[in-house]
């Protein structure tokens, strides 16, 4: 299966086993700390692969560094990337590190993985009179990177309680264990059709990608998708939208309606918050946001104003 808009993995079989395959950069956030930095970095990608209800088995990476980049930062950066790999079953097969002048974080690098298995779901296999269901929150990404880069700015618009509430949700940028939760529930004609995080574009991104990637219709009710308080506050303060903002952690799944409340019990229980945001419809239904009562059309949101944010409140030198 060759890639597409809204359809993040590759797929292929041999010997009548399935193989997928996706990659991402590799960015370092060194001001998240390297522990979490690297842990992000891993999970983005994994989180990815694990969409397909494969599991991620090898990992390439290579690293793009200023040539001023110490090389007991690489070596703790390969040692950490080894650890996160391995926790979740994952071997290093092959690595590379490139001097480059103009490379700068927290854009550093690639890494590709690559699991198998003998059943895979992608975007494209949402059918119509699929439940469309929501994991955490919308603008979780954004709002966590944003508020522990910035975090004087959080502290002082809301008290530090806010920058703790946020700061505990970091575990939570990983649908690795929401995958896992869908995949115990069953897949096809009677379970879970189709996952895709919601990264660039946020949750909004996502579901129009499923849309397209499926060749369906679909319907969202917009009041539905869930945005921690937290996570609201901090995306109001930087002057972003949180359901058109990056949402690593946030699981989009359709699934047929006989399988939605199994796997809401299943996420509730694995302590994994969860929403029914929608559903599936025919291509000729169209694709739409339900909102106050009012029926209007789902367009792509466009580019993702997270970035934006992020370089406007570095180069202002806000702390």
């Amino acid at each position: 299966m060759p890639p597409s808009p809204g359809v993040d993995c590759g797929i292929f079989s041999i010997g009548g086993r399935y193989f997928a395959v996706t990659t991402d950069p590799f960015p370092v956030h060194l001001e998240l700390g390297m522990e979490r930095a690297i842990w992000l970095a891993v999970h983005i990608t994994a989180s990815d692969l694990c969409t397909t209800g494969l599991r991620p088995a090898w990992a390439a990476i290579s690293l793009a560094l200023p040539p001023d980049f110490h090389e007991n930062t690489i070596g703790a950066i390969w040692e950490r990337a080894s650890e996160e790999c391995a926790a979740l079953g994952c071997s290093i097969v092959a690595r590379k590190v490139l001097r480059a002048p103009r490379s700068s974080q927290p854009m550093s690098g690639s890494i590709t993985m690559l699991g198998s298995g003998e059943t895979y779901v992608t975007t494209r296999s949402a059918r119509p009179g699929d439940v469309i269901l929501m994991t955490k929150s919308a603008g979780l990404e954004a709002a966590i990177v944003l508020a522990l880069s910035f975090r004087e700015k959080v502290e002082k618009a809301f008290g530090s309680d806010v920058f703790r509430a946020i700061d505990s949700r970091f575990m939570e940028m990983s649908t690795v264990r929401d995958s896992e939760v869908c995949m115990s529930a069953g897949t096809g004609s009677e379970g879970v059709t189709s996952m895709h995080d919601a990264t660039e574009g946020g949750v909004l991104g996502a579901l129009f990608e499923i849309s397209e990637a499926s060749g369906n219709g679909i319907e969202v009710y917009g009041e539905s998708i869930n945005v921690y308080e937290e996570v609201g506050q901090v995306c109001s303060l930087f002057g972003i939208d949180p359901l058109r903002s990056i949402s690593e952690g946030t699981l989009i799944i359709t699934a047929r309606p006989q399988a939605v409340d199994g796997l809401i019990d299943s996420m509730r229980r694995a302590g994994i918050h969860v929403s029914e945001i929608g559903r599936i419809l025919e291509k000729s239904e169209g694709k739409w946001m339900v909102r106050s009562g009012r029926r209007e059309r789902l367009v792509h949101p466009g580019r993702d104003p997270y970035w934006a944010a992020f370089d406007a409140a570095r180069k202002s030198g806000v702390r």
